[in-house]
């Protein structure tokens, strides 16, 4: 009788099988019992644990959170505290050392399988992919300085099965049909968090419906704060809104950007929308790149830094940021919220009505119309201003104990701009930046953020920037703040 794998030595057969794909680990165990309990046996958990730091992912045990805490931290992990919200110590020690190697590597792995493959999702499972897919790119190792470690392996691994941007439009088109409104919500977060791909760049018809969400005065009210927030007056926020903010701002960089570089058609800017190719910021200054932004997303976090201090600069807020900003001209903008829009006549067929209202929440047909219609006129300026901020305050919040409110307050244009706002953390733990400024020559101006990437990242903070009075034709538009990292990071550190 010849001897065969299942003579072999457990610790062999391991050994093995830790240099299988995950899913032909899975095939070999349904071969017989002997392979099955080495695989799913009482000991399971440290054959998943050294099956899923054997894959191109991050050790979960050194990830973050887009808080800033240790997802399950080792003992005496920097910065760890017993203590988290809503928890007692006793469940946040359990879940420290809790991690369910098994549960997420197989959630992973079948995650990538139905992105490759979508009609191999079952029924319902649309939510379960996504929070796995948002596991995976939300939570990522801290670094101690901007651009400082080895790069997330997390990151590569997403930007990989997601970066080219073609399987998030196929999901896309698929939500608009079955999808519940709190899966769309999850999706566009993920592309929010991906940054703009190839196949965002030149989508006429996405950028027709983002710009008409987003420049559409009736989107922003008192329920919304007149901010990207759902309009339930929970003040959570509106994804889909973000990643329209992010789409318009995103777009208009990569045109300014294919200017600058001399760019004679779309076709090659398109063949420059690379996650590799553009990871830095530009030499003018004006955001992360669009079109990279994940790479952005880690969590700066100092080495003597403890966020679970509470009255900290949890949120990188001291220091100098850019505040770039879009809008339309007074002609563009006035004709899109005014009676001229509407027409009798329909430029679009029922499919491409179809494919509008994939990224348009609040679908208006005729201002859609007039975005396609009009694109060779609309003037659609950028501009971008300094300013420092410093931390004047900080404020207890009961549902956040370590995350306070913070005050703060700067100066932009030379000191003539006065600007105040604070940050807080909204109901659903995402981190909400309000400031405003001006004076009697600039007039005033109101803006509400959210942050993107983890805690204290470079990323910046998109949102939507108006009047302070919020009139019926005041101007309204998106911008991107982002923070100047260099000496003062340093001196942070010392």
């Amino acid at each position: 009788m010849s001897a065969g794998i299942t003579h072999l030595p457990t610790e062999l057969v391991e050994y093995i099988l830790f240099h299988l794909d995950p899913l032909d680990v899975s095939k070999t165990a349904q071969t017989c019992w002997m392979l099955r309990n080495v695989v799913y046996g009482d000991d399971r958990q440290s054959f998943w644990r050294v099956l899923y730091l054997a894959q191109p992912l991050d050790d979960p045990r050194f990830t973050v959170t887009h808080l800033g805490r240790p997802r399950a931290p080792p003992p005496a992990y920097p910065g760890y505290s017993d203590v988290v919200e809503g928890t007692t110590a006793s469940v946040v020690m359990t879940n420290a050392v809790g991690i369910d190697w098994a549960s997420d590597l197989q959630h992973i792995i079948r995650a990538k399988t139905v992105i490759q493959n979508p009609a191999l999702c079952r029924e319902g499972e649309w939510k379960e992919v996504l929070s796995t897919l948002l596991m995976v790119a939300t939570n990522l190792p801290a670094v101690p300085f901007c651009g400082s470690g080895p790069e997330s392996r997390n990151v590569a691994w997403i930007t990989a099965l997601l970066g080219d941007g073609k399987a998030l439009s196929t999901l896309e088109r698929i939500s608009e049909s079955t999808w519940t409104h709190e899966e769309k919500q999850m999706l566009a977060r993920l592309h929010v968090w991906i940054g703009l791909t190839p196949e965002d760049f030149g989508n006429r018809l996405k950028r027709a419906s983002t710009r008409a969400l987003v420049y559409d005065l009736s989107n922003y009210s008192q329920v919304n704060g007149y901010g990207p927030f759902l309009k339930d007056g929970t003040m959570r926020v509106d994804w889909m809104t973000i990643h329209a903010l992010a789409h318009v701002y995103g777009i208009l960089q990569l045109e300014l950007d294919r200017t600058d570089r001399g760019y004679s058609n779309d076709s090659d800017a398109e063949d420059d929308v690379d996650p590799y190719s553009q990871s830095g910021i530009s030499a003018e200054g004006r955001a992360p790149s669009a079109s990279a932004l994940l790479p952005f997303c880690q969590s700066v976090i100092a080495p003597n830094m403890d966020l679970e201090q509470g009255m900290v600069d949890w949120a990188g807020i001291e220091g100098h940021w850019t505040i770039g900003y879009c809008f339309l001209d007074d002609w563009g903008f006035a004709h899109y919220n005014g009676s001229e829009v509407c027409s009798s006549t329909t430029l679009f067929s029922q499919a491409g009505l179809n494919e509008l209202k994939l990224f348009s929440p609040s679908f208006n047909q005729h201002a859609l119309e007039f975005f396609i219609s009009e694109d060779d006129v609309i003037d659609e300026e950028y501009h971008a201003v300094g300013v420092r901020f410093r931390i004047t305050g900080f404020e207890p919040d009961p549902d956040h104990p370590s995350r306070p409110k913070i005050n703060y307050a700067g100066d932009a244009l030379d000191d003539e701009l006065p600007v105040t706002g604070f940050v807080k953390l909204t109901p659903d733990d995402q981190i909400w930046w309000h400031f405003g400024g001006g004076n009697g020559e600039l007039g005033n101006w109101n803006c509400e953020g959210i942050g993107l990437g983890s805690i204290r990242s470079p990323a910046g903070v998109v949102g939507v920037w108006s009047s302070f009075a919020h009139g019926d034709e005041d101007p309204v538009g998106p911008f991107w703040m982002y923070r100047q990292f260099g000496d003062e990071e340093e001196e942070n550190a010392d």
